[in-house]
């Protein structure tokens, strides 16, 4: 029996940003079923830092955000 498996979408550091900010449609895409939503370390550090670059005060939101966001490894370079 073939199970589908769920599509996988990375999410860039944009992105992940602008959910911590408030984005609906960027909240709506991680909340979305069937949908295995993944990102890099590298991808949450930047969004991090440009998060604290520009003054906003939502570490909190990122990491909440994280707990339905998959993180992979960034490939060594």
């Amino acid at each position: 029996m073939n199970v589908a498996r769920p599509e996988r979408v990375f999410l860039d550091a944009n992105v992940l940003f602008s959910a911590a900010i408030g984005s609906r449609v960027c909240r709506t895409i991680i909340s979305l079923p069937n949908l295995e939503v993944v990102t890099s370390d590298y991808c949450v550090a930047e969004a991090a830092r440009n998060l604290a670059a520009k003054g906003f005060k939502v570490a909190g939101e990122l990491a909440k955000l994280m707990g339905d966001v998959g993180v992979v490894a960034t490939p060594p370079k």
